[in-house]
């Protein structure tokens, strides 16, 4: 995974129509959880 690509792309996500603050700070913390999952495994 290109972890600079990633977040440069989370980054973003209010320039996606349709996606808000608030749905943008959510996707963000469940791929920071998803993402320290997959480093503890």
């Amino acid at each position: 995974m290109d972890t600079k690509l990633m977040l440069e792309w989370l980054g973003q996500l209010e320039d996606i129509p349709g996606i808000g603050p608030k749905t943008a700070t959510k996707i963000r913390e469940h791929w920071l959880c998803f993402a320290n999952r997959a480093k503890d495994q």
